[in-house]
Order: structure tokens, then sequence, then C-alpha cells
């Protein structure tokens, strides 16, 4: 049994979104506060940066294996949406980050407002600075999963014992030995779906290269002419 395990597309990132619902909703929270509390530090808040997934493939063509000389073929069939499950954790995660969002907010708040609470002018401009260039420092945790692909695909395909080669898709092929009793791994790696990536197979598996056959050396001429060695001449007499 031949199993191929295909890596496709780039896997998702995340970038800073500063006009998330959570973010705006934290926003306006801090303005509401502000305009009750009659206090213009808490009118410098930031708007608060969360992540947000962006998907760089979110299509994955799958892959045809087909054997040279066979009839039986293969496509491969995802059973692992990276796209998805980082989309997933996301949303998963977004109730705690916006609880974090509005601790820091609040603690950064009540600063600005003790500044602020001196009374004079030069308080009051210093409490909404600290307010705000203490929130517009923060960035989102953008941690990326590019170092995944887009999809995980896998397909499965009986193969008679012997040397073959196995075509992956329209440009890419390799050639694998199939052992009785022995089931063969391939993994294709394409992170960029505009090429044909690469192919490993594994090391029982592998088809050694034939090492190409040296080139005969070149026949003398017989025209050319004998060129005779100079004799050493002899050593000075000794004084």
């Amino acid at each position: 049994m031949l199993h191929v395990f295909y890596l496709g597309g780039r896997g998702p990132h995340l970038e800073t979104d500063h006009r998330s619902p959570e973010g705006n909703a934290i926003q306006i929270a801090a303005i509401g506060a502000a305009i009750i509390g009659n206090s213009t530090a808490a009118l410098g808040q930031a708007a608060v940066p969360v992540p947000k997934v962006m998907v760089t493939d979110p299509a994955v063509p799958p892959l045809a294996v087909r054997v040279e000389g066979q009839a039986a073929a293969a496509s491969t069939y995802p059973i692992l949406d990276v796209n998805q499950v980082a989309c997933q954790q996301l949303e998963a995660n977004m109730p705690g980050i916006v609880a974090r969002a509005v601790v820091r907010r609040a603690i950064k708040g009540g600063i600005g407002a003790a500044i602020e609470s001196e009374g004079s002018n030069e308080a009051q401009l210093l409490g909404f600075l600290f307010t705000l260039f203490s929130t517009g420092v923060e960035r989102a945790e953008t941690r990326n999963w590019t170092t995944l692909p887009a999809q995980l695909q896998v397909a499965r395909l009986p193969v008679p014992e012997g040397e073959h080669r196995v075509l992956l898709g329209e440009r890419l092929e390799a050639r694998v030995k199939i052992a009785r009793g022995r089931d063969t791994y391939a993994l294709v790696l394409r992170p960029n779906l505009g090429l044909p990536g690469v192919v490993v197979v594994d090391v029982h598996s592998r088809v050694a290269a034939k090492a190409p056959e040296a080139a005969a050396p070149p026949p003398m001429s017989p025209d050319l002419p004998e060129i005779p060695v100079p004799e050493k001449a002899p050593p000075p007499p000794a004084r």
C-alpha cells in the first residue's frame, strides 16, 4: 500500500485588527465611563487591538496520484483544515482576550484619573496623555500559523511489488520501491501552489539514483610530434 501525505498551501497568519466589534465595545464603554465620571483622561484611550485570522490559501486542490503503467489511481482528500482550526481557536480565545483588555484598560484609566484628580489644568492634560500613550502602545498577540500548511491531505493506493514511477499531480513524480508486506510512505510538500513542490519517500522505499557513466578519455592524435624531455644538467663540481 502506498500512502501519500500532502501538505499543501501556506498556513494562515494573524494580523492586528483595530476595528473589531470587541475592541469597539471596550472603547465605547470607556467613553461612557468618562462621561459619567466627568473625566477627560478616559477619553484618551486608543482603539483596542485584537488579532484577526488572515487566510492565504483558502482552497487547496486535491493531488492526483497515479502509478505509471497501472490503471489504479487515487486523489488526496483533506483530513485537517488548518485555516478552519485557526479561526475556531481565535473565536474560542476571544472572550479571554477581551477580558484581559478590559482589565488593562481599567487599570490604565484609573491611573490617568488619579493623575487628573490633582485638579490643575496640567494634571488633566497629563492624565489624558498618560491614558493615550499607555493604551496606544498595546499590540495584539499575532503569533502566526505560517509554519503549517493550509491543509493536510492524504491518499492510499494499492501498488504491486517492485519499483514504480509514481506521478503526483501534473509536474511532480518520484520513484518508489514497493516491498511485499511493507507499506510505502511519500510526503509531498507544496507551500506555493503555483510550483510543483518536493516529494520525500521513506528510507526503506527509496530508489537509489543511477550514477552517470564516466566518459571515455579522448584518443591521442597520432599526428602530434613527440616532445623531447630535456635532460637535467649535472651539478657543479665541489670546490
